[in-house]
């Protein structure tokens, strides 16, 4: 049996997929979080690993005054949210961030703002000399992402609030222009908080993501920190937050002057997501970069990293990075490739056939399905 075939890779994934689920139902999440902070003490020996990066100072106009004011700009005036405080940030962002649901959103974005704005305007004391933002090629994977895109949401909700493409935020005690990157590439972007599109359901056969996460099952044990006080049926955000274009960038109609974005995604549950994004941002004259990958999961690279699809993308990956580092990804593309190792060229200005309209009114009807975790009914709507 050819081992790459559709058939055998949705059996493969499926094996691994009720494995994941079985232990994420059986473990609470408090002992989850330890087991990733162990797991990364491997490379604590590195020496970014080390690196922290102070906070700013509370000021007039800064950080947190801009991201309120932005979510203020982009929301509905209906969310829900509290502003967190400005805390070091450490390079090796797995034993040290802000994690949810103990910080929610928009503790994890203010933390890449700060990351971000480090790089172009390191603080004093710092080890690195400023960095040009057209060199800063952003990268993530999954939530990781999400965060970036909603980056650059925010510097273009700050044009528009501050009316020029400099707009200006104080930081560490200086003016600051907040300036887009020269890039994104981006791999399985999350970038649905209410998962409302069609291939959440439909492509649920190669794909690790369980249909409703295991965090929201009757079946999941309590813990210190899950459910939240108060209790909220989101991990990431409150749930009147999960349309939020900063917390589901898939809800943002406007990406007019992003900087070019790679995109890489398998047949997974959260691709209608992301190629609406490409198809809407391409239309408004941004460049894309699109990847999809036939029969693989949510982050294949990183699960299943033997896998010739999994070698040509983190190939790939670095191409892409390099290529916008150098300004040379100057044309949208789509490419396609097979189980068979073949490769096909598509339009990116037609892989998605969703309208803005279908896309909100779905976001708007899972959100009003969501109900705040316990442990006797679960997070959702019986």
């Amino acid at each position: 049996m050819d081992p790459f075939s559709r058939d055998r890779l949705a059996k493969i994934i499926g094996r691994v997929r009720t494995a994941i689920a079985s232990k994420a139902i059986e473990t609470p999440l408090a002992t989850r979080q330890q087991e990733t902070l162990k797991e990364n003490r491997s490379i604590e020996a590195w020496p970014v690993t080390h690196l922290v990066l102070p906070a700013p100072p509370s000021e007039s106009n800064d950080l947190r005054d801009l991201l309120f004011e932005v979510i203020k700009f982009l929301g509905r005036r209906e969310e829900q949210l509290r502003l967190p405080i400005f805390e070091a940030i450490q390079a090796q962002w797995t034993n040290n961030q802000l994690e949810a649901p103990q910080n929610p959103f928009p503790a994890g974005l203010l933390d890449v703002l700060v990351g971000y704005l480090s790089l172009l305007y390191p603080p004093s004391g710092a080890f690195h000399a400023p960095i040009s933002a057209s060199s800063i090629v952003l990268a993530g994977d999954s939530s990781g992402a999400c965060l970036l895109l909603a980056l650059v949401q925010i510097i273009l909700a700050a044009r528009k609030l501050q009316g020029t493409d400099a707009p200006i935020v104080r930081f560490h005690g200086h003016d600051a222009i907040l300036l887009m990157p020269s890039g994104l590439a981006l791999q399985s972007p999350y970038v649905d908080q209410t998962n409302a599109l069609p291939s959440w359901i439909y492509n649920g056969t190669f794909d690790l993501v369980e249909e409703v996460s295991p965090l929201l099952s009757p079946d999941h044990p309590p813990c210190s920190i899950w459910p939240s006080n108060p209790p909220r049926a989101n991990v990431y955000c409150e749930s009147s937050m999960t349309c939020h274009p900063l917390v589901s960038p898939l809800a943002a109609p406007d990406w007019a002057g992003a900087p070019p974005m790679g995109f890489a995604l398998g047949e997974e549950r959260m691709l209608d997501s992301s190629a609406f994004i490409c198809h809407t941002a391409t239309r408004q004259g941004v460049i894309i970069n699109w990847e999809s990958y036939e029969a693989m999961p949510h982050n294949w690279p990183m699960v299943f990293p033997d896998w010739w699809q999994s070698k040509k993308r983190m190939e790939r990956w670095g191409e892409i990075c390099r290529n916008l580092a150098l300004g040379k990804v100057t044309a949208s593309q789509a490419t396609r490739f097979c189980v068979n190792s073949k490769m096909e060229v598509m339009d990116v200005r037609n892989i998605s056939q969703l309208t803005q309209g279908e896309v909100e009114a779905r976001m708007k009807a899972k959100q009003a399905s969501l109900r705040p975790w316990n442990p006797r009914t679960g997070g959702i709507k019986l």
